[in-house]
């Protein structure tokens, strides 16, 4: 199954108010992204800043691994987090057709 057909309700027009949370969602999911990104080049440039073969090597082998990946853990927690409580924002917020696609989102977000 596709993701856009996931929650998909026939015929549905969106209120300017799920026009609005949708928005806010896609925007927090730009932002985690970018966190995530700008996280890791950060991390790789230290890795790979001294161009000389045995430090990026040693760089490479001394990394705390586990801690970046828990890092990223971290951002992908607060990404959907933060993605949770704008789908139910948007279910407090809307009624019918509206309400069930945000509440098949929230279930989607679990």
């Amino acid at each position: 199954m596709k993701n856009s057909e996931f929650c998909n309700i026939n015929n549905l027009t969106f209120s300017q108010t799920s026009v609005r949370y949708l928005n806010e969602l896609e925007d927090t999911a730009k932002v985690g992204n970018y966190l995530a990104s700008g996280f890791s080049a950060i991390e790789f440039v230290n890795i790979f800043a001294d161009r000389k073969y045995h430090k990026v090597v040693k760089n490479i082998t001394t990394n705390d691994w586990e801690e970046f990946s828990k890092a990223l853990l971290g951002i992908h927690r607060m990404t959907k987090n933060a993605a949770e409580r704008v789908v139910s924002e948007a279910i407090n917020d809307t009624k019918g057709e509206e309400n069930a696609f945000w509440t098949c989102m929230y279930r989607a977000l679990r």
